[in-house]
């Protein structure tokens, strides 16, 4: 299968006509054509929440480490939950709350100190919702008080209360309460601050409340815990902050293309590369790392992620499906390296530099564009981190495909 007399020999790699190395430039090339119809928030290179302007690309980094986790991707999500870091703004019971109480995530001074006096303090904020059965992300910025654990609650008026526990001398979460929609997480983001998140599905209720309990629901502790950035989002998993005022806000999706005109495309082979980073939440849905077409479902070459499995890969043309490959195991929040090449009547695969796959009967369809993080429609965002997309003019050989996928 795409054997050539140049051959690379081991340790030696062919070199891109196209190589976008986001995770260790941190900046577009300047062919990219990358909107935005809102500002949004990313962890910057110091690890501060940091604020984006609109039609600004994220180059992320993971607040605890520092490491560059390239090109952020999300879908477009809505903030319902009001007043997202005025604490004072809630309906509290038993608790006492102080503004300007610590450096925030944000690295300004707008932590909030939630102060549970009585046993079972605590805070909450109503929300109106469709009577379906929409799951809902409720996540909060916490760091530890006095407490030795601190729970929250998405509460549905006249139905049920889910909890999630935090136990802070563990830095865990868990489930409390309630069948929840995925498992709660607990995201390290540095200088002692987590991110909890949990989720439920709504059971045809019109009004949920996100609560906070301080030091915990169902004991007769008191204590406190700092906080900051409260959301509430309809959706399967946790996307970046949005903050809110007196009404929602939402984050517009990220999108980012690329004419094959700007680089040396050749319409009758060629492979695609692609390393990304999907987020933790995101297992239930199909993303897209990078995707070639001509604007239609009919003519695709793409590398994606559904599920828990590793890197897929697909070719269309006129509508035909002429490879799919897939392989097994694979998670989130786990860097992923995969590389789909073609040429005519052949077409081969490769994630993680595992067995490469072969098809014998590929036809190379006509595109026009590559989209990076979604698909040509803006769909099937991958919720995550392109870290490196590279394009080479020719089909590489199976030996290569396993090297630069390892």
């Amino acid at each position: 299968m795409f054997r050539r007399s140049t051959a690379l020999s081991a340790g030696r790699y062919p070199i891109p006509n196209l190589d976008l190395n986001y995770a260790a430039t941190g900046a577009l090339s300047g062919i990219e054509t990358f909107t935005r119809a809102s500002s949004a928030w990313a962890f910057n290179q110091t690890g501060t929440l940091s604020q984006y302007a609109a039609n600004t690309p994220r180059f992320d980094y993971d607040p605890a480490t520092l490491a560059s986790r390239g090109l952020l991707v999300e879908e477009q999500r809505t903030n319902l939950l009001l007043n997202s870091n005025t604490f004072s703004a809630w309906s509290n019971s038993g608790l006492s709350v102080t503004g300007s109480s610590g450096t925030a995530p944000s690295g300004s001074n707008d932590a909030w100190l939630l102060g549970a006096g009585v046993a079972e303090g605590r805070g909450a904020l109503i929300v109106a919702i469709p009577a379906d059965t929409t799951v809902y992300a409720y996540s909060i910025h916490l760091k530890a008080g006095s407490s030795a654990v601190t729970d929250i609650r998405l509460s549905f008026v006249g139905g049920s209360e889910y909890d999630a526990r935090v136990t802070w001398a563990t830095a865990g979460i868990s489930v409390k309460k309630g069948t929840h929609a995925f498992s709660p997480s607990l995201q390290n983001i540095g200088g002692g601050w987590y991110r909890a998140v949990m989720g439920v599905a709504n059971t045809s209720r019109t009004q949920v409340l996100p609560y906070i309990f301080p030091a915990g629901q169902g004991t007769s502790a008191t204590g406190n815990v700092l906080a900051f950035g409260a959301q509430l989002e309809a959706g399967s998993f946790a996307t970046s902050y949005i903050p809110t005022t007196s009404a929602s806000a939402t984050r517009a999706a990220d999108t980012c293309s690329i004419s094959l005109g700007a680089f040396g495309y050749d319409s009758a082979e060629g492979t695609l590369f692609a390393e990304f980073l999907r987020s933790a939440g995101t297992n239930s849905q199909q993303g897209r790392a990078a995707s070639l077409s001509n604007g239609s479902n009919a003519n695709l070459i793409e590398i994606y992620q559904a599920g828990a499995a590793t890197p897929l890969g697909q070719i269309y043309s006129d509508g035909n499906v002429q490879a799919q490959f897939g392989a097994a195991g694979g998670a989130p929040d786990t860097v992923q390296r995969a590389a789909i090449a073609w040429a005519a009547g052949a077409s081969a695969f490769c994630a993680g530099g595992t067995t490469v796959q072969a098809d014998t009967s590929t036809v190379a369809p006509p595109v026009t564009s590559l989209r990076v993080g979604d698909r040509w429609d803006g769909a099937r965002n991958l919720n995550g981190n392109i870290r490196r997309i590279a394009y080479y003019p020719r089909a590489l050989e199976t030996a290569i495909l396993g090297r630069i996928t390892s």
